[in-house]
């Protein structure tokens, strides 16, 4: 994540204080994310896991890459 850093803070426009809080929660929000897979992993198995956790992905990928508005 250190590496991000620098993009995000220009992106967002923000000081080294709330980068830093930014960078805690992503890290707060991962710890979290691990501990459900973990969870899942256990309830539903590995397999299901991975396939769970990739239709996750590509569902908030897509989002992200499509355009906000389309062009009239």
């Amino acid at each position: 994540m250190s590496g991000a850093g620098p993009f995000i803070q220009d992106d967002l426009k923000i000081s080294d204080v709330q980068l830093e809080i930014v960078m805690g929660i992503i890290e707060l929000y991962s710890l979290l994310g691990a501990y459900a897979a973990g969870r899942t992993s256990d309830w539903v198995g590995r397999r299901y896991t991975i396939v769970i956790a990739a239709a996750i992905f590509f569902v908030g990928a897509s989002s992200w890459a499509s355009p906000p508005t389309t062009p009239s």
